[in-house]
């Protein structure tokens, strides 16, 4: 398999890593992650918003100052496409994908 490709059940924590012009970690103020689906199913994710206002899972933040991650089990075959946006004290957004094959034979 390649380094972007997983197989369905799997669970993944998906990053994001937030700098400044130093190298040096940022807190964000917002932090937004959206996935896309294989069959154009969307889901929105953010920083700091508890299941009250829809967001069961929310995006979480590590012990290093910067890291966030999103846990997310894939169950569709295909390719999976996601972004983090931040904003506030750092504007930032950033994309990527991964691809999930069938976990049988």
């Amino acid at each position: 398999m390649l380094n972007n490709e997983y197989l369905s059940g799997t669970t993944l924590k998906i990053y994001a890593h937030l700098k400044d012009e130093s190298g040096s970690g940022v807190t964000a103020d917002s932090l937004t992650f959206y996935i896309t689906e294989p069959g154009g199913i969307g889901n929105t994710y953010y920083y700091n918003v508890g299941s009250g206002s829809g967001n069961s899972q929310p995006v979480q933040s590590t012990d290093t100052v910067g890291i966030y991650y999103k846990e997310w089990t894939p169950s569709r075959i295909g390719t999976y496409k996601y972004s983090w946006k931040a904003s506030g004290t750092i504007n930032t957004t950033s994309k990527s994908f991964f691809e999930v094959k069938d976990y049988r034979w």
